[in-house]
Formats: structure tokens, sequence, C-alpha cells
């Protein structure tokens, strides 16, 4: 996919990102991701529920029973701006992060959590007003 492309060649020279890879992955910049959006995931199931829509029935997957399809296509709106933005930059800065086993490690979550919710509590532009983007991800939903 180009967007992952892209990505690895902002963060070449700290990282060898490969590509983007979901369940099991072990390399740093993909657990990073997937840690990131699981935090984000749980944002996005609130303000679903808050909106009074039900998570299994969506448009753009296809709805399962099993999985709460509308989460994940509400989660595709705010993916870059609250967990890929942070996590290239974080790996811009080159801040000690480490993977123990195949996941990250204390600090490493500790500092990437820290910092998704600097990110999700700061504020932003949107509709005119200045909002913080939490804020934003419940004013967005398909209401």
């Amino acid at each position: 996919m180009v967007y992952w492309s892209l990505v690895g060649e902002l963060i070449d020279d700290v990282s060898d990102f490969k590509g983007r890879e979901r369940q099991g992955a072990k390399d740093l910049v993909n657990c990073l991701l997937n840690y990131g959006y699981a935090i984000l995931y749980a944002r996005v199931w609130e303000a679903l529920l808050m909106a009074k829509l039900n998570p299994y029935i969506s448009y753009l997957h296809v709805s399962n029973a099993a999985k709460p399809t509308l989460t994940f296509d509400f989660i595709e709106l705010f993916r870059q701006q609250a967990v890929d933005r942070v996590v290239i930059s974080m790996l811009q800065k080159k801040e000690k992060l480490t993977i123990e086993n195949g996941f990250l490690d204390e600090e490493s979550r500790a500092k990437l959590t820290s910092n998704i919710y600097e990110r999700i509590h700061r504020y932003e532009l949107f509709r005119g007003e200045s909002r913080r983007f939490s804020d934003i991800i419940v004013k967005s939903g398909p209401n």
C-alpha cells in the first residue's frame, strides 16, 4: 500500500519497517501502531455508544455479528491524526522504545500512551471552533 511505503520512508533512518502487520506483529513500529490503535479503538467505541449507535452494524465493512464493524469503519477517520502521527514523531525524535519478547516493554507502552492521550486532548480547530480532539471524535460520529 502506498501509504505504508511513505510512512516507511519517513522513518527509514530509525527503523527497518517493512510494511503494516496487524496480528502477531513483532517489530517495533507495528507493535506501536497496534497498541496505539487499541487506545483509539476504545475512544471510538465509546463515541459510538454515546451516539446510541450499534457498533456491529457498519457501512464500509461487511457486517458481522461477532465483530464491531461500525467501530472499524469509524476509527479510519482518526487513525492517522491520533496514532500514526504520534508514532512517527516518537520514532523521528529517536525516543527510546523497546520490545521484549515481541511486546512493547512497560516504559515504551507508558510513553506511547502518554503521547497519544496528549494528542487526543490537544485542541484543534473544528467547524470554526476550538475543540479537544477527543470531543471531535464524539461530534464526528454518524449521528
